[in-house]
């Protein structure tokens, strides 16, 4: 038997081996799948400061950290690390750093992603490196590239025989610093063959400013030379004799030749198209293709807006517009471009509340904005509570409900008190939940509820913890009744005492005049419902000194003097500034013609006879003894429409000294006035009370009346009154509203009937106003036009000869009425020194 055993391990040995060796590679597959399919968590981060060198930030994971996308932003300057795919589990997602490079540290989550911000003091370049389950992101000190670049390293080693050939000079090389990330450049090692050389540390690589042209300094030349022959070599698994010493044998060390300078040339910063997207969850995003992956943005949110500056680069002109993306249903409704003076400006208008996240992929900048999750249809008072706390897994069947309190009090490490009520068992299994929310739902499932104080939790049935209150309630009711009284004297500043002695009674005078007893409502503690005093609690007044005398409880009197606190305030004070502006303009313009005609007939022989009037003709009939004959004007004229008070005039005659006379006047006047009157009343008045303030004059008028045959005159007078009254009510968002009544009235001339006729101009308004904005309450234009025309019938109408036979005149007048009320609010300083 012990043969055949030994037969069959030593026969199937083999196959053993194989089948153990297939077993444990299944057995490895199955954990990296395993390990593969979970999902990698942020865990921890731990900021450091390198001395001379920068801040590292060290980000734990529970696995292999993923690769991020970062990108850097200005105006404040932040690093940006969005990790794909990567939760994080951190008891604090805001971390201070507090160091030269970085101020803090700001970690935000969900399904797709963990973003990771490093809020910088000022922009600079960084390294990432990954050190097992460890990403460390190493954010460099600008002063650490500049001592870099102030030597050159230079590496000598002990010095044997002289080779026959040259050695080769290594030099430092210079690159510009393309990336974010400054990478040791790695040298190809100079090959040699039985030469013990010191390790030669490699250059530097130094960083260049994006708009400098950096040279190679010419370092002192590293030149490599042999060392000493080994006298013996010693190997860790095989010993070997150890040769004699042979002369080293030089190759030709492989020369370096440094790349040449590179100079910058100026790259083309800016936007180069504009596009939006709809995301598989409805999410807007809005995407900025930028002609380089440098090109400086700052992203911020303005209440309800996303706005993308472009600092120092101005978008093109064709993409200057707006997008209306209401159709796409996401939470973004417009996408502004425009320009502001040197800087592009896109901001992003949203349609209620959002959530927005902006990562950028090389040139490709992304803003994504989505709605927030909530349960929708639910009041801030139903919504379902959010647990904070550490996640528990239990699993029990039928256990004790006291002892999963003490299994969780134990798990939170928090001082729990459980009432004696508390009996029963419960069956319950949760996975992966918050601490406080099992709390919850044990509680809720045996009708029991928790009152909690600092560290400690009271649990209890309910009714229990009702009945407790209310013997709590009933001990203050009673401490209330027996607590002694004290008397205050309350002055107030700028309340009447009258006014706050209503509110303090206010409840126990309504139910007074009702009849009840004014001790029979209170509430549970004891205290009157409605009023501020309690039961046995009076309150006085001395209108004198405007004090208040409350005889109560020091709690009570420490209620009402809370109350005075908030309401014995001064009243905020507005000037109210009308202007009443009033303009005329009058034109007129007058034509007119005198002409007339005398003749004693033909050849004086007094058969026909021509004048302007019948007086004319016996006037040419009986001339004066001297042959002189009487005529005067305007009986000679036949056209008598000449212009009165005309500015111009001009007269023509004709004589024939034999039997005819002709003369001629034309006149003509033209008249051009303007007026204004401005009128600015001022009234100060404080808040929610009415001022007036009036100017003007009373005329007086005389009236006539007749009774019983005898007339009697009366005097009376009217007002023609510039008024401004107004009634200012100061809103809570500072605008001022107020009803407003403005008049300006003139005399204008007396009736017939001997009483004063008045030019009226009044408006009665009520406007809501910005603090100190000017706006037009209303306005009257008037407009008159008269064309008036006098002439000789059918004559006048003749062209051009018509003009001896009519007057023209025309009348155009013009009254403008415009009204502004500019409303400021003052306070004290203002008020004493106008």
């Amino acid at each position: 038997m012990k043969k055949s055993m030994q037969n069959f391990w030593g026969g199937d040995r083999q196959y053993m081996n194989r089948f153990l060796r297939q077993f444990a590679m299944t057995t490895v597959s199955i954990a990296v799948m395993q390990a593969a399919a979970a999902k990698t968590t942020m865990t921890n981060i731990v900021p450091l400061q390198v001395p001379g060198q920068g801040t590292e930030i060290r980000v734990m994971f529970n696995g292999l950290p993923p690769q991020p996308q970062s990108y850097q932003l200005e105006n404040p300057s932040r690093l940006v690390l969005d990790f794909m795919q990567a939760g994080q589990t951190l008891a604090n997602t805001k971390i201070p750093v507090s160091t030269t490079e970085a101020n803090s540290v700001e970690v935000i989550s969900n399904d797709q992603r963990s973003r990771l911000t490093v809020n910088l003091t000022q922009k600079g370049s960084y390294t990432t490196r990954v050190e097992g389950n460890t990403f460390i992101l190493k954010i460099n000190n600008p002063n650490s590239a500049k001592v870099a670049t102030s030597a050159a390293p230079v590496v000598t080693q002990a010095k044997a025989a002289e080779p026959t050939t040259k050695p080769s000079v290594l030099k430092p090389v210079i690159r510009p610093n393309l990336t974010n990330n400054v990478t040791p450049v790695a040298t190809t090692p100079v090959a040699t063959t039985a030469v013990a050389t010191t390790p030669v540390t490699p250059t530097p690589v130094i960083p260049v400013a994006a708009q400098q042209v950096l040279k190679p300094t010419a370092p002192t030349p590293t030149v490599l030379r042999p060392a000493a022959p080994p006298t013996s070599v010693v190997s860790q698994q095989v010993a070997a004799p150890v040769p004699p010493p042979v002369a080293p044998v030089y190759q030709q060390p492989v020369a370096y030749t440094p790349p040449a300078p590179v100079a910058y040339q100026a790259v083309e910063q800016g936007l180069q198209d504009i596009g939006f997207e709809r995301g598989s969850a409805g999410e807007g995003q809005v995407v900025l293709n930028l002609k380089t992956a440098d090109t400086p943005v700052d992203v911020q949110q303005q209440g309800s807006k996303v706005v993308v500056r472009f600092l120092g680069n101005k978008i093109p002109s064709h993409l200057v517009r707006r997008l209306n993306v209401n159709d796409f249903a996401t939470p973004v409704s417009t996408v502004d471009a425009y320009n502001d003076k040197s800087n592009g400006v896109i901001s992003i208008q949203s349609s209620g509340s959002f959530e927005y996240m902006a990562y950028q992929t090389d040139g490709k900048l992304t803003i994504s904005l989505k709605r927030p999750e909530e349960k929708k249809g639910l009041s801030s008072q139903n919504r379902t509570p959010k647990y904070t706390g550490n996640k528990i897994s239990l699993d029990f069947q039928d256990i004790e409900v006291r002892r999963v309190l003490q299994l969780l009090a134990d798990f939170t490490g928090i001082n729990m008190v459980t009432s004696d009520s508390v009996q029963g068992n419960i069956t319950l299994r949760l996975k992966d939940v918050p601490w406080d929310q099992a709390l919850d739902i044990v509680m809720k499932t045996k009708n029991l509820d928790k009152r909690r104080n600092g560290n400690v939790i009271w649990i209890a049935p309910v009714p229990e913890l009702i009945k407790a209150e209310e013997e709590e309630a009933k001990a203050i009711a009673q401490s209330v009744k027996l607590a002694p009284l004290q008397t205050e004297y309350i002055q107030l500043s700028y309340a009447k005492v009258e006014d706050i002695e209503k509110l303090i009674t206010e409840g126990r005078n309504s139910r007074s005049s009702n009849g009840n007893n004014t001790n029979s409502t209170t509430d549970p503690l004891g205290d009157s419902v409605g009023s501020l005093l309690s039961p046995r609690g009076t309150v006085s007044i001395d209108p004198r000194t405007n004090t208040l005398i409350i005889n109560d409880t020091v709690q009570k009197i420490d209620q009402i003097r809370k109350m005075i606190d908030l309401l014995d305030v001064s009243v905020k004070q507005v000037m109210i500034e009308a202007r009443i502006v009033r303009a005329t303009t009058d034109f007129t313009k007058e034509m007119g013609v005198k002409w007339g005609v005398v003749s004693k007939g033909v050849a004086t022989n007094n058969d026909l006879l021509v004048g302007g009037s019948d007086q004319t003709l016996w006037d040419l009939k009986s001339p004066s003894e001297d042959g002189r004959y009487n005529i005067q004007r305007p009986d000679n004229l036949n056209v008598d429409l000449g212009v009165a008070g005309a500015a111009g005039k001009i007269a023509f005659g004709l004589i024939n000294m034999s039997d005819f006379m002709l003369d001629l006047e034309l006149s003509a006047l033209q008249a051009d006035g303007y007026g204004e009157v401005i009128s600015t009343p001022k009234v100060l008045t404080a808040d929610k009370q009415q001022a007036k303030v009036a100017s003007g004059q009373e005329i007086p008028y005389q009236t006539t009346e007749t009774a019983g045959g005898a007339a009697t005159a009366t005097t009376s007078f009217k007002e023609a009154l510039l008024s401004l009254e107004v009634t200012p009510s100061i809103t809570p968002d500072g605008k001022i509203q107020m009803k407003l009544n403005i008049t300006s009235d003139s005399p204008a001339g007396y009736a017939q009937n001997g009483e004063i006729i008045l030019n009226k101009n009044q408006i009665d308004t009520n406007v809501l106003v910005n603090n100190g904005e000017t706006v037009v309450l209303g306005g009257i234009f008037e407009q008159e036009t008269i064309f008036n025309q006098t002439k000789v019938p059918f004559f006048g109408d003749i062209p051009a000869v018509g003009r001896l036979f009519r007057k023209d005149s025309k009348t155009e007048n013009k009254r403008e009425l415009l009204i502004f009320v500019t409303p400021r609010i003052v306070n004290d300083r203002q008020t004493r020194n106008n």
